[in-house]
């Protein structure tokens, strides 16, 4: 494996890792339910609109670069690129996969935005459902 290839790998299984502990985060607030108060459920979801007010930002911009770059590959064609590979034009092949990683780290920002986002709408489904209990 090519030294871009390992950084590439390493770098969007960092990621990947960082979007799994959220949704372990956002179950284990599901399975902690039956014992928090309404006040420590306040607390995490008033936490968790933070991270998700700080990452906003962001992932709006991962959300315009995949967009743009998704657009890129549909140029794309797959005569072009059989053509690049028999002509040896490298630097075009080089081009499409910076592109191409360009546009997976993009998507895998916006898993972890949207991992963040299902925390929240966790917590406030739970903090809604503890109101409607209460109310009875």
């Amino acid at each position: 494996m090519t030294q871009n290839s390992e950084n590439l790998h390493t770098k969007l299984h960092e990621k990947l890792d960082d979007c799994i502990g959220r949704l372990r985060t956002a179950q284990g607030h599901l399975e902690d339910v039956k014992n928090e108060t309404a006040t420590n459920i306040e607390a995490k979801l008033t936490a968790a609109k933070e991270a998700l007010d700080a990452k906003k930002q962001e992932a709006l911009a991962a959300k315009n670069k995949a967009e743009e770059l998704g657009k890129a590959k549909l140029d794309e064609t797959t005569e072009a690129v059989a053509a690049w590979k028999a002509n040896r034009h490298a630097h075009k092949l080089g081009k499409r996969a910076e592109r191409a990683e360009s546009y997976a780290d993009a998507c895998v920002a916006l898993a972890e935005y949207y991992a963040e986002e299902a925390e929240v709408a966790i917590l406030e489904a739970v903090a809604a459902r503890q109101d409607a209990n209460n109310s009875d």
